[in-house]
């Protein structure tokens, strides 16, 4: 997983290494995993049940939540919302994955409301591509995944 000495410290110190470990059995990605422990989760609360996290990894993984989705969902379980269901809490705000044809649309809206932006990427500019995954985002109401975010606006300005 790629997981350096400083984060098992970490996870050590936390006293959270044997409930990730448990994680991990049940089917986590390691990575995203080690993430959320690290970054989200809060050791102040109750931990939500290994077999609870690891199925909000894998909702992440899959592509149904993103990043950002994936850390309220986090937060809910832990404060015992929809009895700390990872799915029935997506669900409850509405996180679903968008379908490709309004992902595209979303994405052509944006390359038609900036394109000198869309031009600049085309010409090879990675550095625009942020700016416009963001108003992807805001399109979305942040619905949209921003890895098919990128790879879209990448397609669709011939780099990929």
């Amino acid at each position: 997983a790629g997981v350096a000495p400083g984060e098992v410290a970490l996870l050590v110190e936390r006293g959270i290494d044997a409930w990730l470990a448990d994680v991990l059995a049940a089917g986590a990605d390691a990575r995203l995993a080690l993430t959320h422990a690290e970054h989200d989760l809060s050791t102040d609360l109750d931990l939500p049940p290994a077999a609870s996290f690891a199925a909000l990894v894998q909702l992440q993984a899959g592509g149904r939540l993103t990043a950002t989705q994936a850390k309220i969902v986090l937060g809910d379980m832990q404060a015992g919302v929809e009895g700390g269901d990872p799915a029935a809490i997506a669900a409850k705000h509405g996180f679903e994955e968008m379908a490709a044809d309004s992902l595209a649309a979303a994405v052509d809206q944006v390359i038609a409301a900036r394109p000198s932006d869309f031009a600049d990427l085309e010409a090879g500019n990675q550095k625009v591509i942020g700016l416009l995954v963001g108003e992807v985002m805001k399109a979305t109401g942040g619905k949209a995944n921003g890895k098919d975010v990128t790879a879209l606006l990448r397609a669709r300005a011939g780099l990929s």
